[in-house]
């Protein structure tokens, strides 16, 4: 860093802090890094701009300070290796620019766990991205990965603020938490763990089973029902979560004379373990069940989701 200072090149200085679970992504260098707006010539008023690529840089040198948690380190470096070898082994000269001046320093071990790296691009390669899954999908590797890359990078960090907000928490006691940790941690440099506590904090609610899911596992959700019947005046729903996620569960109740309801079960009905029989008292007939009917939860398996009709 000091000898691209000292040749009195134009530096960036991009820091970026990278979460366990949101993987080593593109999204969240996409989300913390500031755009880039080259001049251009005026477009005609009918024209809509081109969308800028934020991992597109027109500084003559870049650094990135990048916080990795330690348990998403070796996913990381991983990352990174893959990246530089598909630059070096791509048969387009900017490619192999791109990953001769593109060098990475594993730095320190700061408290709390995290390592930092410095990733120092000396000579930034003109109107290439430096987005790892861009790369990635450019040179040549399989659709499969990136697809599944794209997943951890992109849809599930998405999904997951998604299903906290509306099926968790709540849209009122999220928003409020969510702006709180913003003011907060306005322009500071947060951990991880500094949203998990804020969240749990300002909610008053325990949300390690919901980080341990989403960040600190692979597990997969597969909620099911297993057996509906009739005794008496109830009916009972037999219900079985199949995978290793916990969630809590909407189920859509619908009866014989045309009307449903939608009712909301909370995540705690997995507290004893993976079955859980739900009573409806009633004269009312109940002719199908579905569960999650606005289809937002990230179900492996479907097809058990629905009873009857």
């Amino acid at each position: 860093m000091a000898s691209l200072i000292s040749r009195k090149r134009t530096v960036r200085l991009v820091v970026l802090t990278l979460m366990i679970g949101f993987g080593v992504s593109a999204g969240s260098l996409r989300a913390q890094t500031p755009p880039q707006t080259p001049a251009t010539p005026a477009a005609p008023a009918q024209t809509a701009p081109a969308p800028v690529d934020p991992m597109k840089f027109s500084d003559p040198s870049v650094v990135l300070v990048i916080v990795v948690t330690a348990e998403g380190a070796p996913q990381f470096e991983s990352l990174l290796t893959r990246v530089k070898d598909a630059l070096a082994k791509s048969d387009k000269p900017e490619k192999k620019a791109q990953a001769a001046h593109w060098k990475v320093i594993k730095v320190t071990q700061p408290q709390g766990g995290n390592f930092q790296y410095m990733c120092v691009i000396d000579q930034v390669a003109k109107d290439q991205t430096y987005d790892p899954f861009r790369i990635l999908g450019e040179t040549g590797t399989s659709s499969d990965e990136v697809r599944q890359l794209y997943w951890n990078a992109y849809q599930k960090p998405a999904l997951m603020l998604s299903i906290l907000r509306d099926a968790v928490l709540g849209r009122g006691e999220f928003d409020r938490a969510f702006r709180e940790y913003l003011r907060r941690w306005k322009g500071k440099h947060p951990q991880p763990a500094d949203f998990y506590r804020t969240m749990s904090d300002l909610t008053g609610r325990d949300l390690d089973w919901f980080w341990r899911s989403w960040i600190y596992t692979t597990a997969r959700l597969d909620q099911a029902i297993d057996e509906v019947r009739r005794s008496g005046d109830s009916t009972f729903i037999s219900l079985s979560n199949r995978g290793q996620m916990v969630l809590p569960m909407q189920l859509e109740l619908r009866y014989g004379d045309g009307t449903s309801e939608r009712r909301d079960l909370p995540v705690d009905m997995w507290q004893l373990g993976s079955k859980f029989t739900y009573r409806i008292g009633g004269p009312k007939q109940i002719v199908g069940v579905v569960i999650d009917p606005r289809r937002v939860y990230p179900d492996v398996a479907r097809d058990n989701n629905s009873w009857g009709r």
